[in-house]
């Protein structure tokens, strides 16, 4: 029953908004009022702002960690399910529309066709190399935005319910960005595959990519230093600019709840 007493907050018109902009963002800096509210989201979690002299290092390193996101064969599965098979599609109900991407249309197209296949993204990787890809997907990104921001835990992030806190500060965070017309891009890779080697994971069997990962996850330490990188939970960009050209919708809740498999079945009648 809705409770006519609990009033949405200003928040809330931004869920059905908010889009992942994955391409080149205005440079102008974020004012003073726009990272004090951005900080406040954040709430109990530490904000690290990486502009200024850490912009261009920051973007690098996001290039340099897309190499092996591109090239393990482990990755492949989790790519190929993330993008829609429509080169052409705007939205997509539960996949990263193409249109997002901000390659070339003779890229886009390449990527989308090889995906289909490892086989495919083995034989363009060989041919061709990332470097095209990452320019276009990580690089310009990168040093065309405001600000790439770290958000720090207090302690390092163990149970289930410090996840659940960080994820709760993010969504505040890219709420709050959208509400003052700012656009986000979530980026993951660099603390995944930072966490995996911190915790002694090998994320590869190809030997050469995860020693490449070892020695990049420690410049990303160095990087967030002295704050232990270890209490990082999520990295983002963001800056001015208009939305993206195209986005994920999102799923019903029924599509989204799934069966409990402890619940006790109902007695027979």
């Amino acid at each position: 029953m809705r409770d006519a007493a609990i009033k949405p907050t200003a928040l809330a018109q931004c869920v059905t908004q908010r889009s992942v902009q994955r391409g080149p963002l205005s440079p102008r800096a974020l004012s003073l009022e726009e990272k004090q509210a951005l900080e406040a989201a954040a709430g109990e979690f530490q904000v690290l702002w990486l502009e200024d002299d850490k912009r261009t290092p920051a973007a690098h390193l996001n290039y340099d960690f897309a190499g092996p996101r591109l090239t393990m064969p482990e990755a492949y599965a989790s790519l190929a399910a993330a993008l829609d098979p429509d080169a052409r599609a705007r939205v997509s109900l539960d996949r990263m529309p193409a249109a997002t991407l901000p390659l070339d249309a003779l890229t886009r197209h390449l990527i989308v066709w090889a995906l289909k296949r490892w086989e495919r993204v083995h034989l363009m990787n060989t041919l061709f190399g990332t470097a095209l890809t990452r320019l276009q997907l990580d690089l310009i990104p990168g040093l065309r935005c405001a600000a790439q921001m770290a958000l720090m835990a207090a302690h390092l992030p163990l149970s289930r319910d410090d996840h659940v806190a960080a994820g709760r500060a993010f969504q505040r965070v890219w709420l709050t960005a959208e509400h003052l017309g700012l656009r986000l891009q979530p980026e993951y890779t660099r603390v995944a595959f930072s966490r995996h080697v911190w915790e002694g994971v090998e994320i590869t069997r190809v030997k050469a990519i995860q020693a490449r990962v070892e020695k990049l996850a420690g410049a990303f330490a160095a990087l967030l230093a002295p704050v232990p990188v270890q209490r990082c939970v999520m990295l983002m960009r963001m800056g001015a600019g208009k939305s993206a050209p195209a986005r994920a919708l999102r799923l019903s809740l029924t599509d989204l709840t799934l069966p409990c498999a402890d619940r006790p079945a109902k007695p027979s009648s």
